[in-house]
């Protein structure tokens, strides 16, 4: 397999990253994962306009121009422009000191990944994590480096033999999956949490949102998941997938409706 390391496509094992980059010492940096359909990189525009903005908050230099195209090179040289590919850009602010003072002139590190991908089939079976979801603006409007929460949540969801776990932010709003929007349906209404109560502005999300009109965006609580038929996430990768079953409640899965799920 081969990556895109700062524009140069090399093999997984001649790719090497400082031991003084920021991003691995202090998750200094921001990511996008996108979907490619036989070459096609889906949303990509939307992807790279998130992007942009998470990397002026971070007061990085923008993405590289040309960047699509490079991604495309890079599904060459792996042989994936015929299949699904997960497609993960990686820009962290370089090599920097120590501490945590960045530097004045920053040479980011931009890493693109791109690996085959399957898309699941199956509901979930999830539970509802201990571990709170951060709200704190900006933070919770941009993808970052800083994923503890959610890697502690996903982990304690395998521990209990769950597939993801649903998380709550400090007021007691459900907000998201550890990897996804959150979407419950009652009484064939269907509800998401705002982006002020923490969940993040997903590519998947607006777009089902700016096709479904009639999708209520609201605070929702411990209540509106007890009292939910059915319920799914999404995201850019899997698109939709219900969810089967939460702390041994089970859902239905088999609606009659129609949600988009691709751009």
């Amino acid at each position: 397999m081969y990556v895109l390391l700062n524009g140069e496509v090399l093999s997984n094992e001649a790719a090497t990253i400082s031991p003084f980059d920021r991003g691995f010492l202090l998750g200094d940096g921001v990511f996008t994962t996108l979907l490619a359909k036989e070459g096609h990189l889906e949303c990509f525009e939307a992807h790279l306009k998130r992007l942009k903005q998470a990397t002026k908050t971070f007061s990085l230099p923008e993405p590289s121009t040309g960047l699509q195209n490079q991604i495309l090179k890079l599904l060459e040289s792996n042989y994936l422009t015929k299949e699904l590919a997960a497609v993960r850009i990686t820009i962290t602010r370089g090599i920097g000191g120590r501490g945590i003072s960045p530097p004045e002139t920053p040479s980011p590190t931009t890493l693109i990944t791109a690996t085959p991908y399957k898309k699941p089939t199956s509901p979930l079976k999830v539970m509802i994590s201990s571990i709170k979801r951060e709200k704190t603006y900006p933070l919770c409007q941009i993808k970052h480096l800083g994923y503890q929460a959610s890697i502690l949540a996903k982990l304690e969801a395998l521990k209990r033999e769950f597939e993801d776990a649903l998380m709550f932010n400090a007021s007691g709003n459900l907000v998201c999956s550890t990897a996804g929007n959150l979407f419950l349906i009652q009484h064939g209404i269907i509800t998401t949490p705002p982006i002020t109560d923490g969940t993040i502005p997903g590519i998947m999300r607006a777009k089902i949102l700016q096709h479904n009109k009639n999708i209520k965006i609201q605070s929702l609580t411990i209540k509106d998941l007890e009292n939910a038929e059915a319920a799914f996430i999404t995201n850019s990768l899997i698109g939709m997938q219900m969810i089967s079953n939460v702390e041994g409640k089970s859902l239905k899965t088999n609606l009659n409706f129609s949600i988009l799920t691709e751009c």
